[in-house]
């Protein structure tokens, strides 16, 4: 079995991360003000998950032995949108 998940951010409670790579560098750099704007398509697919959701379902995984393939640890429907 492969498990694939998608983007990996912090900790889904309190938002912690190890890194600051991919996503957060953009994120982390406008609230410093070293970006005046985050240009972001209103219709584009951000599929983004909480490292814990990702933990949790590696260990789930374990449990079923009879999963083949390859495993998509993805946001689906708790897709967060990028536009209000």
């Amino acid at each position: 079995m492969i498990a694939r998940p998608s983007i990996i951010v912090g900790d889904s409670h309190s938002g912690w991360t190890s890194a600051f790579n991919v996503i957060y560098w953009p994120m982390r750099a406008f609230s410093r003000g070293l970006m005046d704007e985050i240009v972001i398509d209103p219709y584009a697919v951000s599929d983004i998950v909480p490292i814990d959701y990702v933990a949790d379902g590696l260990l789930a995984l374990l449990d079923h032995d009879e999963v083949r393939g390859t495993v998509a640890l993805v946001a689906g429907r708790r897709l967060p949108p990028t536009r209000s």
